[in-house]
Formats: structure tokens, sequence, C-alpha cells
């Protein structure tokens, strides 16, 4: 470890690590001297304005489903965690791929 504290690299690597902090913690205490203590749906409810002519990517999605199979696919892929989900994704058949990719659009 010794050896590690006398590189050349790891001194620069650690100093800019400990800017980057330096920086980060300045602009959180300005946010907080500013706002107060915000909580993270208030911070996004005041700085990101919702457009009610657009809508997120998220709401606007609707699945293709056209039949029992992409019924079933859609259903199994809504109700997987993040952690099942690619456990789940790579036991698809090649015929349950195929309904995912036109439920899905990818």
């Amino acid at each position: 470890m010794k050896e590690l504290k006398d590189d050349p690299l790891y001194q620069d690597l650690k100093k800019r690590i400990d800017d980057l902090e330096s920086k980060i913690d300045n602009i959180t205490n300005l946010i907080l001297q500013k706002d107060g203590k915000i909580t993270y749906p208030e911070f996004v409810k005041k700085y990101y304005k919702s457009d009610t002519q657009h809508t997120s990517a998220l709401s606007a999605f609707k699945p293709d489903i056209q039949s029992d199979l992409d019924e079933r696919m859609y259903k199994e892929s809504q109700s997987c965690t993040g952690g099942e989900f690619s456990a789940w994704h790579g036991n698809l058949t090649a015929e349950e791929r195929e309904s995912y990719k036109r439920i899905y659009g990818h």
C-alpha cells in the first residue's frame, strides 16, 4: 500500500477526486442555502418544468400486443424486478424473444 501512495499517478488521481468531491460539496451547499432542506421530489417539481404538450417516453409507451403470447410476455416482463429481469430474459425461447421485440420495439 505504501508503494501506491508514493506513485505519482495515484497522487494525481487522488487530488482530482478530492477536488471533484469538494466541488460537489460546494454545489450541494449552495443548493441547500438557496432552497433550505428540500426533498428530491420537491426539487424535481421545482426545477423540472412539466410540459403539458409533451408526455414522457415512459407514460407515452403503448405495448404492441397482438396475441396471447404477447399478452403473457408483457405481463411477465412487467412483473420482473431489475435483478430478476436478466435471468428471465436470458431464458426466453426464440418465439418469446420475437414477441418481446414486437411488444417493446427492441
